[in-house]
């Protein structure tokens, strides 16, 4: 549960960038991505269940939510700062979902809209919304992001313990990557103690051999293919605990003895780590960061490959109640750090025959340097 005080910090964090824009209102949507969901948690510790719902924000005055149905609504009612609930109407949701949001922004005569969480909200939403309106809102989904992008004390205080579940589950999961059993028995195993253990939201990724990179739907919950002695896989844990906040485990595994490919190519993706994490520290750029860490895989023998439109490769993301935020830990970024920003990294190398190797370290930027949150070996998992 997150406090009143922390969502009210929220709030005047939020209306503070409103003022500074202009904004007389805001319409604030999420939908069940878990990479969309995340600002009306911020907001008001809502949990979004499935469809994608809003609220409409003033500068001036209270917040109100609009649900999908009655019974989203009686969980919006119970939020704190959530002063009024109306529930869309079935017969608006397929073709005039905004109808009711845009009536009341009408209806108040607000003359500056803004709206946040544009990538998460579909086309009827906004077809319908701009259609009865008399104005085009303003895109405000960036200044948005950047209110959620530096953690406060009790932001950080819930991603220590969702890094805690996630690498908890990790070792459930090893004790069950065994040659001769099952690929899926070690995922059952440990989506059962993540449950237990009070993950919200479990996503998994698991690549298994040379076939690529992980993949959210692996083979083996499809094939019941067992493991094999030289095996080797990449998995992903980034579930979400008590708050809604994510964390994030990238680990390889080896299925048999020790392989030197594999063991030099890990080497140099910790190196890239720890030259990347040298570099967080306040005032340098984001890209500062990631370009430690292609510096460092270049210069052990790893080509750095670009991004499909010719970009520079992420080698981390920022992370919150959304499994990706921003930061893009990217060369080409060139944010200036402050304390209180989250770095997953997570870059990854090639290793003759195809396969590639990753591990992630999770870090908060402080006032000098940055903390290390990750707590697991910097090592391959040997079974």
């Amino acid at each position: 549960m997150v406090s009143r005080g922390e969502l009210q910090r929220r709030h005047r964090l939020l209306r503070e960038a409103m003022e500074s824009e202009g904004i007389d209102v805001l319409v604030a949507g999420a939908s069940a991505q878990l990479d969309q969901r995340g600002l009306l948690r911020w907001l008001f510790d809502y949990y979004l269940p499935v469809f994608e719902e809003y609220a409409v924000i003033p500068l001036d005055g209270p917040a109100v939510f609009f649900a999908h149905n009655g019974g989203s609504a009686s969980h919006a009612a119970q939020c704190f700062l959530v002063n009024d609930v109306r529930v869309i109407p079935p017969k608006d949701w397929n073709f005039d979902r905004g109808r009711l949001p845009a009536d009341f922004i009408r209806n108040h005569g607000f003359k500056k809209v803004g709206i946040a969480g544009t990538a998460g909200i579909s086309a009827v939403f906004f077809r319908s919304f701009l259609a009865r309106l008399s104005v085009l809102p303003a895109d405000f989904s960036d200044r948005a992001a950047e209110s959620r992008m530096v953690k406060s004390d009790e932001e950080i205080r819930l991603i220590k313990k969702t890094i805690e579940l996630n690498e908890a589950t990790l070792k459930v999961y090893l004790d069950h990557a065994e040659a001769g059993k099952p690929e899926c028995e070690a995922m059952n195993a440990a989506s059962c103690f993540a449950a237990e253990a009070g993950a919200e939201d479990q996503f998994w990724m698991e690549g298994t051999g040379t076939d690529g990179p992980p993949s959210p739907s692996p083979g083996a919950l499809r094939t019941g293919r067992c493991r094999q002695k030289g095996d080797y896989a990449v998995v992903v844990i980034e579930h979400s605990a008590s708050g809604g906040y994510f964390g994030e485990v990238v680990q390889t595994i080896r299925t048999g003895k020790r392989d030197s490919s594999l063991e030099e190519a890990h080497s140099a993706v910790i190196e890239a780590i720890r030259s990347a994490s040298g570099m967080i520290r306040p005032g340098n750029r984001v890209g500062d960061v990631a370009a430690a860490a292609e510096r460092t895989l270049i210069e052990r023998g790893y080509p750095v490959s670009p991004a499909g439109d010719g970009s520079p490769s992420p080698v981390g993301h920022g992370q919150g109640l959304d499994f990706w935020e921003i930061p893009s830990v990217s060369s080409d970024n060139d944010r200036i750090i402050v304390p209180g920003m989250r770095f997953n990294l997570h870059p990854s190398a090639s290793f003759p025959g195809g396969g590639k190797v990753s591990f992630c370290d999770c870090w908060i930027s402080n006032e000098k340097s940055a903390e290390r949150l990750s707590t697991l070996p910097c090592e391959i998992a040997y079974r």
